[in-house]
């Protein structure tokens, strides 16, 4: 199941587990324009504790705001799993105080029963 929360933001439900996408979850209009009058645009649909109701976070690159923003660090637990796209920036999350970080790799990190892949672009 997938569902789109807002921007790149979006929770996948596979194989009895879930995955928070790209949380982006400042309130709307906090953050300056990217080149939009104000970001995010909207609001978000859920309450942010449904959103991070999660088993696992990815985030598909951590330096860009609208992928894993301020209140995404501090609403996301900093015990549950994080798959990065890389070493450095998995040594990043660890610095931001997350634990269980894993780089995801061409050959598949595991998850449980899934195993996830980092692919190029």
């Amino acid at each position: 199941i997938f569902q789109q929360v807002r921007n790149a933001t979006s929770i996948i439900t596979f194989a009895g587990k879930k995955f928070l996408l790209d949380p982006f979850l400042a309130d709307r209009g906090a953050l300056p324009p990217v080149p939009s009058p104000t970001n995010p645009l909207v609001p978000l649909p859920l309450p942010i504790e449904a959103i991070v109701a999660v088993d696992a976070v990815v985030v598909t690159h951590i330096h860009h705001f609208d992928h894993f923003d301020e209140a995404a660090r501090k609403a996301v637990a900093r015990d549950i799993p994080v798959f990065v796209q890389s070493e450095k920036e998995a040594s990043d999350m660890r610095a931001l105080g997350f634990t269980a970080v894993a780089a995801l790799t061409e050959t598949g990190v595991g998850f449980g029963e899934i195993t996830l892949y980092r692919t190029d672009a």
